[in-house]
């Protein structure tokens, strides 16, 4: 089995598809074009705004009562599951450090803000990725110092190569 994930170009995908006879391939993307000629579909519905709402606050206790700023959240981050769950990680971090739930929210809401991360078009990977990096800088944000610095060492390695989880602990 091969699985090709998140494909939005469809001439990204025509490499992967000379498989063997008995090879086969499952293909995930947002956009229905790039799949068309699929022998089987299967549609997975967005994710909802009471969805998203429930991944943002999973972890929080006591839950909160009023949604509302967790829908708007959603809203904001296109409902995506990557970008929700960065933020559900940075809310928690801020609330273990002490802060508030709605201390919490502001500040995520701030960095957001600084960040430049808005409404975005799904469909365009350009502006996906720059929203999801955009959500990553806001979560290293709430890195101290050391952590920072860790962190940038870790960028001496090669992209899409596997890193030994050793070397990575050894740098941190």
């Amino acid at each position: 089995m091969l699985v090709i994930d998140d494909v939005w170009d469809p001439a990204h995908l025509q490499p992967f598809l000379q498989g063997g006879d008995d090879c086969v391939t499952l293909i995930t993307t947002r956009i229905f074009d790039v799949a068309a000629e699929a022998t089987e579909l299967v549609s997975v519905e967005e994710m909802t705004a009471q969805e998203a709402a429930e991944l943002l606050t999973m972890r929080i206790e006591p839950k909160p009562a009023d949604l509302a700023p967790f829908l708007a959240l959603a809203d904001r981050l296109g409902r995506w599951p990557l970008m929700l769950e960065l933020a559900e990680a940075t809310l928690r971090k801020r609330l273990k450090g002490g802060d508030s739930l709605g201390g919490a929210l502001a500040n995520l809401n701030e960095a957001l803000d600084e960040e430049g991360v808005v409404a975005f078009d799904q469909r365009r990977a350009e502006e996906r990725n720059q929203a999801i990096a955009n959500t990553i800088a806001v979560s290293v944000r709430l890195l101290k110092e050391e952590e920072t610095d860790r962190f940038v060492e870790l960028s001496i390695f090669a992209r899409d190569v596997d890193i030994p989880l050793g070397a990575i602990e050894l740098l941190w």
